[in-house]
């Protein structure tokens, strides 16, 4: 029976591997026939945008990739509005933003890219139907705001904020326990496993934050449209209506007109055609000049662990190829470091800090939506620090954390004995309370680990230690206040961040080449690194239930804080598995 069986499994397997050897081969067969898309004249470039839009990603956006859920980056955004600049097939665009998940930061560097094209004196006409604020964020940078005129549509001007669930009663009823160990008093990643509401310093914290990107988001809008401030204020802050409607809209003054949208077409001269901006052929810039700029983007989590194939995290080993490859291209004359990331390991942050410290040329860092704990341990490094207006930065602190289940063994009748030689050889048992010696160990480690990031930001920045400790203790920055302190020098953009490069390496035309290199499907199928598991897993966890997304995020917070992982990997796999995806 057990030979049978056998026999059946392996021919499964077989006939498994040959159907994915057929698909696979078809795909790049079909790819290898080529899809490229003509581009007629008098076509508009449209941008349909919902959903995730990340900074940047190191899949090419083939037009057939049967593998890949197509991701949605501001870097291949702005790339087709460029190119569609100086296109002379292109005489529009129209823009359609519909719930967008992005940070303000990212959708600041398109708006800006909007205004660059608009330069063209070719038309950008936003149309929207039902739409979010981020969605209306972006379509203010627009010549004409379109909105369609059915009664059911409208502007949810939510405002910014956010919620956080706090799990200690929920922990309590369970027998489970988490110790957190913070190391600043403003560093408050984590407390909502130890606490049943938020504390007065990450209130504080966030609070403030929060009001400046709201005001800056009220500023930018007001600015694109050409109202004030004052008026934009009432209509978030005291309307009656949740959406605003058309007729409101219109009437305020933040749309232009109300269609339906089978008139779109009538909004641009003469007869147009629609094209899609994934469907627009972006060359890759020739690399024409002498010298060139480096532009690596780190985003994500700082991590020894790799990514998956649609999210990157920031690791040393990445960096150190990377820095070894630029240092190598005497034509590279300076490097534009742009960060995404709200921290990770706090190891992998000093080793990325050593590894930055290797570039010989001038590095400039771009912040974007948030470069926070271990993302500003990593940008300190930097000749010159840029920060969007919407940026989150600072959170100079550590915090660690471990989790027990003894609590929960006693409710279940688990109990367990220990044998040990060497006082921390059993750290890894969750289900026996951790021991006060431990405790005192990862407090000592977490407060060396702190130690060492100030005067790393010291160091970088010019301040004395005094100065650092001001403005540590874990605490959030807005842009406005990051600069004021002294953490960044300017608030800025990543083109302002590619000028400063060029002014820092003392030269006047260049080219700009990006990190990580893109790779297409093929590559990626033979690169050795690359795993078919995780990219199918990944693939399903993209359209997996909200409460399993929900759950798998909870975990992952707890395997690894925004600075240190104090979780072995054995001990996570031992608790939860892995969920390293």
């Amino acid at each position: 029976m057990k030979t049978r069986w056998f026999v059946f499994g392996c021919l499964t397997s077989v006939a498994v591997v040959v159907l994915l050897s057929v698909f696979a081969f078809g795909s790049v067969y079909r790819m290898s026939k080529g899809n490229v898309v003509s581009v007629s004249k008098q076509s508009v470039l449209s941008l349909d945008l919902s959903g995730q839009i990340q900074e940047y990603s190191v899949v090419k956006n083939e037009r057939f990739n049967p593998l890949f859920k197509k991701i949605t980056t501001a870097h291949d955004i702005k790339a087709a509005l460029k190119q569609a600049k100086t296109d002379d097939r292109i005489v529009g665009v129209l823009l359609k933003p519909q719930w967008i998940q992005s940070g303000y930061a990212v959708l600041h560097e398109i708006g800006e890219a909007i205004e660059d094209f608009k330069t063209s004196g070719k038309p950008v006409i936003a149309y929207m139907e039902m739409c979010g604020n981020k969605d209306y964020f972006l379509a203010s940078y627009a010549d004409t705001v379109v909105l369609n005129s059915s009664e059911s549509g409208g502007i949810l001007l939510s405002g910014v904020g956010t919620s956080i669930l706090y799990y200690k009663d929920l922990f309590d009823k369970l027998g489970v326990d988490v110790q957190v160990i913070h190391s600043g008093q403003y560093k408050a990643t984590g407390e909502q496993y130890t606490r049943n509401q938020m504390s007065d310093q990450m209130r504080e914290s966030v609070g403030d934050v929060f009001e400046n990107i709201y005001g800056s988001m009220i500023h930018q809008i007001s600015e694109n449209r050409n109202i004030s401030d004052d008026m934009l204020r009432r209509i978030y802050e005291d309307r009656s209506d949740l959406t605003v409607s058309g007729g409101q809209a219109y009437r305020a003054g933040l749309v232009d007109t109300l269609v339906t949208q089978d008139a779109i077409s009538s909004l641009f001269d003469g007869k147009v055609s629609f094209l899609t901006w994934r469907d627009y052929p972006v060359k890759t810039p020739v690399v024409s000049k002498a010298h060139k700029i480096a532009v690596i983007y780190a985003e994500g989590t700082i991590s020894p662990q790799s990514g998956n194939i649609t999210q990157m995290n920031i690791r040393a080993h990445d960096m150190e190829k990377i820095i070894d490859d630029i240092n190598a291209d005497a034509d590279v004359r300076a490097v534009v470091l742009r960060i995404n990331s709200p921290g990770g390991s706090a190891l992998e942050s000093e080793l990325i800090y050593q590894q930055l410290k290797r570039i010989y040329k001038p590095v400039v860092v771009s912040m974007a939506n948030v470069a926070a704990s271990g993302g500003y341990y990593i940008s300190c490094t930097a000749d010159y620090v840029f920060a969007d207006p919407f940026v989150i930065t600072g959170s100079i602190g550590v915090v660690s954390m471990i989790p027990n289940f003894h609590g929960l063994a006693q409710k279940a009748g688990v109990n367990s004995e220990q044998i040990k030689y060497g006082k921390f050889s059993v750290i890894s048992d969750v289900w026996a309370p951790p021991s006060e010696s431990l405790i005192n160990a990862l407090r000592k480690g977490s407060q060396r680990t702190y130690t060492e990031f100030k005067q790393r930001v010291a160091t970088a920045r010019g301040l004395s230690m005094e100065q650092v400790e001001a403005v540590a203790q874990g605490r959030i920055w807005s842009n406005e206040k990051a600069v004021e302190y002294g953490l960044v020098d300017a608030s800025g953009t990543l083109e302002d961040a590619l000028a400063k490069a060029a002014e820092l390496a003392g030269i006047t035309g260049y080219s700009t080449i990006y990190y990580p290199r893109q790779h297409g499907l093929v590559e990626l199928l033979l690169d050795r690194d690359f795993s078919f598991t995780k990219a199918s897993v990944a693939m399903m966890l993209n359209r997996e239930p909200r409460q399993l997304q929900q759950l798998r995020r909870f975990l992952a917070s707890i395997k690894e804080d925004n600075n240190q992982m104090i979780i072995t990997p054995e001990l996570y796999e031992v608790v939860f598995g892995d969920c390293d995806l």
